[in-house]
């Protein structure tokens, strides 16, 4: 999607509002990150999850840990370092528990009775659980440990405490797997689940969910017991070929070796329903403390499928996390704009924000007020859901056309009309929604809880309503704007030389800009907080921060759009290559901060930083002469005829410069394993791969000589290090081959190469210097 200039005549005000990063009319894009009271969920892989009362953590490949859903008392804000985890826990009542490589247990969030306080010695550790109110430590030499609230005598398993090697944390009962395959039960036994059933032999895995039990057999079987009123208890036919389950307040969830996920017991809110396509899925989790009523599934690809009830936003994960241009927020929901001009929204189920706008497309901006959200069409009308409309603010004056911008307060609204004009409605008790004549030449506004502003073509500020707290006390010079926004009770706007003037209720800070205040290119204001986003990318927050709505996460860098709302803050991150690898062809990507690891005429590759990923990037004026610069990188993604992802560029930019060194590797190892997520895109590897999916990244490897090309002037060689693969390796034109070569080193790009339905390996080397010879004939 590109804006229209002839139909946004302030496109320029409107790129700065939403951090645009890039020269042009082009929107960057990117993923959402989310923080504060609720966090949005996951953007990134992850290898393992777990679900809480009212947040879930998941574990990434690196070590490091992220939460989402509710965030009251910092239970989704994994203590730094974070890194080195090796296992996650979330408990029932905002609290959670990670265990390190070395052995040891970190605890935080809510710890009223002491359930984040990790007994001594804290060493030694190898499986953790959460309960409600309580945690559950595995030590090395088969013991249970237990701290926290001791009902029932839950933190004390049964003797002999010995020969442990697996536990389970249910709400008030606990589940202990012995190595012999027997299982233990302890605590709360008023429905029996405690009582494991005869045979207690053979069991390779437990789940104690709120009052009942579950237990996998080695052969594959589910077996049941405790309160069964749901059904909970009644595991499906054939009861046979599971390989992991999960015990929820009332409902029960089992993988199959199919990759597919049964779920049984109770059925509200489409809990019973996972979500299409049910495939691929290596594990499970399901709340049983709050209100009990979702549950989650991890793909085999590293993402998170959710579902069932939502209070805590635990479910609502935008997907894909790709392709957001701008961003906006309030109270307890988010709002996302993407690149199609489709409208993402993730609130609580019970929430009157809960459904995407009808008619989800042709949007090209969006507003979040206190319980509305507005959208701007792309034909100048305005589209406004949510709330019971009790102030009229969901009523937009007539006529409904030639808007260009909008804001939403708390029950009033304001838009901006494309001749300059700016139109009110909705709750005005406070006069918010009185334009002060003359009512002319605005290039922006901002509504706050219960006061307005507008920004003049000449850089100055009218503001009018409430300014019970000074809120309409545009500071001096009131010249120079550029941009401005409203908080609650607070108000403030961007200067052209990159500074943020702030003003009005300051009992948090809010208003006192950090040092230095320069290099700014947007704002946002929530409740009570403040946001800044600089040229580098990076985000400045200031004010409260009870619910962790200043701690930006890190790495902090790579941010192209902010927006504040309630306590809560969303970021957009620049596109990784990771990232929109598994876009749709034809979505508009931005790459931010590429390295250049291979340029040749009208094509160049780039990679992550992480050397994670890379991507061909097609372009016939790039310009580029080296590689290790840094570059934005603008345009489509789309996929040739050989499976390999690539960006037909539009726009690309230096940003400066990095270094990337080669991958050395097998033979066996280029190419990767096929990797197709639930959409059918992504990175198409070589056939029965071995290694990462590392199509596009720089590579070294070496072999055997086994094939020249047959031409005079060979362009190509196939090569075998032993490992039991070939390895086409081509050349650029005017780099020669030589038939006597008999053992070569090289280093360059891999990319797959399509014979008939096969994918075979390939390396495309950049230069003579690439090639090391080895040893001749």
């Amino acid at each position: 999607m590109y804006l229209v200039v002839s139909k946004l005549k302030y496109l320029v005000i409107a790129l700065i509002l939403i951090g645009a990063s890039v020269p042009g009319w082009a929107l960057a894009t990117g993923k959402v990150i989310g923080w504060g009271e609720q966090v949005v969920g996951p953007a990134d892989k992850l290898v393992s999850i777990s679900a809480g009362g009212n947040h879930c953590l998941g574990l990434k490949s690196d070590g490091s840990i992220i939460g989402w859903g509710s965030n009251g008392s910092g239970e989704c804000v994994a203590p730094t370092p974070n890194k080195d985890f090796i296992a996650v826990a979330a408990g029932g009542y905002g609290h959670s528990l990670a265990l390190k490589s070395d052995g040891s247990v970190v605890g935080w969030g809510y710890n009223y009775y002491g359930q984040c306080n990790v007994p001594s010695p804290n060493s030694d550790f190898i499986a953790i659980a959460a309960g409600d109110y309580y945690s559950l430590g595995l030590k090395s030499n088969g013991t249970i440990v237990g701290w926290g609230l001791n009902m029932g005598g839950i933190l004390t398993p049964p003797e002999p405490n010995t020969d442990f090697i697996a536990i389970s944390a249910g709400y008030n009962h606990c589940l202990g797997l012995k190595s012999d395959g027997s299982v233990v039960g302890w605590g709360d036994n008023y429905y029996g689940q405690c009582n494991v059933p005869t045979p207690n032999s053979n069991f390779v895995a437990i789940a104690a969910g709120r009052f009942f039990s579950l237990g996998l057999k080695a052969d594959g079987s589910i077996v049941g017991w405790g309160y069964n009123g749901k059904g909970q208890c009644n595991i499906p036919s054939p009861n046979s070929g599971f390989t992991a389950v999960a015990a929820g307040m009332a409902h029960s969830l089992g993988v199959r070796a199919d990759g597919s996920i049964a779920v049984w017991g109770q059925s509200y809110y489409d809990m019973l329903n996972v979500p299409a396509p049910n495939s691929d899925f290596v594990a499970v989790a399901a709340d049983l403390f709050g209100l009990g009523l979702y549950s989650m599934g991890l793909k085999s690809d590293g993402t998170v499928v959710a579902w069932g009830h939502d209070w805590y936003d635990v479910c609502n994960i935008p997907s894909p996390n790709a392709g957001f241009t701008s961003v906006a927020t309030d109270k307890f929901y988010g709002l996302g704009l993407r690149v199609d001009g489709s409208v993402a929204l993730w609130s609580p189920l019970d929430h009157s924000l809960a459904s995407v706008p009808a008619q989800n497309s042709d949007f090209i901006a969006i507003s979040a007020g206190y319980d509305h959200g507005l959208g701007l069409k792309s034909d100048g009308s305005v589209f406004g859901w949510g709330s019971s409309n009790q102030h009229n603010e969901l009523d937009v004056p007539d006529p409904n056309s030639d808007f260009a911008a909008i804001s939403a307060g708390k029950y009033h609204n304001l838009g901006l009309k494309t001749n300059s004009t700016v139109v009110a409605w909705g709750d005005n008790a406070f006069g918010q929604c009185n334009v002060p004549s003359p009512n002319s030449d605005f290039t922006a506004v901002a509504a706050g809880y219960d006061h307005s502003l507008g920004l003049k073509a000449d850089g100055t500020i009218v503001a009018w309503g409430s300014n019970q707290y000074g809120q309409r006390n545009i500071p001096l010079p009131n010249a120079d704007f550029t941009a401005i926004t409203a908080g609650n009770y607070h108000s403030l706007a961007l200067r052209s030389n990159g500074s943020i003037a702030a003003w009005g209720d300051n009992t948090y800070g809010q208003c006192n800009v950090p040092h230095p205040n320069s290099g700014f290119i947007a704002i946002a204001a929530g409740n009570h907080h403040s946001l800044g986003l600089k040229s580098d990318g990076s985000i400045v927050a200031w004010g409260r921060n009870d619910l962790y709505q200043c701690n930006v996460p890190e790495p902090n860098s790579g941010f192209i759009a902010i927006a504040a709302g309630g306590n809560q803050s969303i970021g957009i991150k620049g596109d990784l290559i990771q990232d929109i690898t598994f876009a749709a062809d034809s979505w508009h990507v931005d790459i931010v901060g590429g390295t250049v690891t291979a340029v040749w005429d009208n094509v160049f590759y780039i990679e992550d930083d992480n050397r994670t990923c890379g991507i061909r990037v097609e372009d016939p004026a790039h310009g580029l002469t080296d590689v290790n610069q840094k570059v934005n990188v603008f345009g489509t993604i789309l996929t040739d005829s050989n499976g390999e992802r690539y960006i037909q560029a539009t726009i690309v930019s230096p940003a400066g410069y990095g270094r990337i060194m080669p991958f050395g590797i097998t033979c066996r190892s280029l190419g990767g394993s096929d990797l197709f997520d639930c959409f059918g895109v992504g990175r198409k590897g070589v056939t029965g791969g071995k290694g990462i999916n590392n199509i596009g990244l720089l590579v070294r490897t070496w072999g055997k000589i086994k094939q020249f090309d047959p031409a005079d002037q060979p362009t190509w060689f196939v090569i075998d290090d032993g490992s039991g693969s070939d390895v086409r390796c081509e050349v650029p034109s005017g780099v020669s081959v030589y038939r006597n070569w008999s053992c070569v080193a090289v280093t360059g790009i891999i990319r797959p190469y399509k014979v008939g339905s096969d994918y075979i390996r390939r390396i495309s080397i950049r230069n003579s210097d690439d090639i090391t010879v080895l040893s001749q004939q």
